[in-house]
């Protein structure tokens, strides 16, 4: 889930937002099976981030599941175009480890072309495919006009966690380590709830005395809610139909090895 970012302060107007955010983001990296993506501007300090700042003042226990923590500094190429020296590059990748509880941070970002028409899904995938490829164009140039030949750590870094396909990756590693044990429970709940729904429609069908779903609206027009909620139960039921068997565990689990599998080739690639 998207969860908002904190603001550089409460205004008087909006007094206890900041709270109310940590609050949610804490309760949502506490779930065991979270993976949280921490984004940043790439070209702020880690001393001046908002998050950062408040998450060390409140003391939430970002510790407990920096395992599962991934810090990525965003616009990378905004950062690239105004850093000029290699000492300038490392101290600020350095601050950012430090300021971040430990965490190496990773590195993507290429602007998007503003006048494409982003609605439009076919041309939003090809800009998005061009945008990639001037990401890999700006690191290939950065590492070859400022940082010249690294060895060892540095090399691997730039190799491994600079660039959006890598960030994928390692988010993608890291829903390979999620516990699968509480699928069933998923499942049960989500049968529950499509039980629910039936036995609402069985009512309102029963209550019209009608068996055909379509017809339910019909009968009920007179009351232009009771038209919406029989609409509202077809439709839920039909789509919690099409989904339960999505659900259960020998299909979540063929997913999962699925992925793991063309991740591990992808690892030997």
């Amino acid at each position: 889930m998207d969860l908002p970012g904190v603001r550089a302060s409460d205004e008087d107007e909006s007094q206890g937002v900041n709270d109310a955010i940590i609050a949610m983001v804490t309760e949502s990296m506490r779930m065991p099976n979270s993976i949280v993506v921490c984004l940043a501007d790439s070209t702020t300090e880690s001393a001046n981030d908002n998050m950062v700042k408040l998450f060390r003042e409140r003391g939430t226990g970002v510790m407990c599941f920096s395992d599962r923590l991934v810090l990525v500094l965003t616009k990378a190429d905004n950062w690239f175009a105004t850093t000029g020296r290699a000492e300038v590059a490392r101290s600020h990748l350095q601050s950012w480890k430090e300021g971040f509880y430990g965490i190496e941070p990773m590195l993507m970002g290429s602007s998007l072309d503003k006048n494409v028409d982003s609605k439009d899904v076919l041309v939003r995938n090809a800009e998005y495919e061009r945008a990639n490829d001037r990401e890999e164009q700006n690191i290939t140039r950065f590492r070859h006009d400022v940082l010249g030949t690294l060895q060892g750590d540095e090399r691997k870094f730039w190799e491994e966690k600079v660039g959006f396909k890598h960030v994928q990756s390692a988010v993608q590693q890291m829903s390979l380590t999620m516990d699968l044990s509480k699928m069933q429970e998923i499942k049960d709940k989500i049968q529950k709830r499509c039980n629910q729904v039936k036995l609402g429609l069985d009512k309102a069908r029963a209550a019209c005395g009608n068996s055909d779903p379509p017809c339910l609206a019909v009968h009920l027009s007179s009351s232009h809610d009771l038209e919406e909620t029989a609409k509202t139960l077809v439709q839920e039921e039909e789509e919690f139909r099409q989904v339960a068997a999505d659900f259960s565990p020998d299909a979540m689990q063929a997913a999962w090895n699925e992925q793991k599998m063309l991740n591990n080739i992808q690892s030997r690639s």
